[in-house]
């Protein structure tokens, strides 16, 4: 009885003199950013692709078999929520829900994405009814898209203007982070 406490007295030790061996054990096994024998991603995964700030994580979610699966959340450079894209389908033609915000958290434009993915490419793309908002919240118009391509803007007034790719390009809601 006296040596079986004894080995057990030894295994609490040991544990507790190596606690980071330990956490890496279970870092390996819960971790984020990993892959399948396919070498496709699974699981969750931070990205952190600002060179400038190294920690920041630019975007999170879960892969399944290699492809996006439920919400993922993309973030400004300062951390700010940017975009939470929420997939539908693990298929290769798949709809999602996307939702933008301007820096002061208000929602700036918001609607549905199709995401085809080919051997070839991924094509991403916007359909249907998008709405645009103001800083305030506020509703500024709804553009219609197909196939990804804007066809019209319908504004709160009701009036309705053509929308066609080279306009909707030069406008203002276009820029970078």
């Amino acid at each position: 009885m006296k040596f079986i406490l004894r080995i057990g007295l030894l295994v609490i030790l040991g544990l507790a003199i190596q606690p980071t061996a330990q956490g890496q054990v279970l870092k390996n096994i819960f971790g984020k950013n990993k892959v399948n024998r396919d070498k496709e991603h699974v699981g969750r995964w931070n990205y952190k692709e600002d060179k400038e700030n190294p920690d920041q994580i630019t975007s999170k979610g879960r892969f399944k078999n290699g492809k996006q699966v439920k919400k993922w959340k993309y973030f400004y450079p300062n951390g700010q929520l940017y975009l939470v894209e929420k997939y539908d389908s693990k298929k290769d033609f798949r709809i999602l829900n996307a939702t933008y915000y301007h820096k002061n958290g208000q929602v700036a434009h918001t609607g549905k994405a199709v995401q085809e993915n080919t051997k070839e490419r991924i094509h991403y793309y916007w359909i249907g009814d998008w709405k645009y908002y103001n800083l305030d919240g506020t509703l500024r118009k709804t553009v219609v898209y197909e196939n990804g391509w804007p066809i019209k803007a319908i504004y709160p007034d009701g009036h309705e203007e053509k929308e066609t790719a080279e306009r909707f390009q030069s406008g203002p809601q276009l820029r970078t982070l």
